[in-house]
């Protein structure tokens, strides 16, 4: 166990996720969710399909399991 700073974004594995899903959905601005759902529901679906991305992030953070 390690002990990390209060706020270490870099640190965290799903501050990388957050920063690729947000380029998914970037430059939306929908009234409701209704437009939203469908890009991150393919972005979900791309990142099944590829494994070794949610790695990525998980090493690019630092961490080896």
């Amino acid at each position: 166990m390690h002990r990390l700073p209060a706020y270490a974004p870099e640190l965290n594995p799903v501050e990388g996720l957050w920063a690729w899903f947000k380029g998914i959905a970037a430059n939306l601005c929908p009234d409701s969710l209704a437009p939203v759902r469908r890009p991150l529901r393919l972005g979900r679906r791309r990142l099944g399909r590829h494994p070794g991305r949610l790695w990525g992030f998980v090493h690019k953070a630092g961490l080896f399991v």
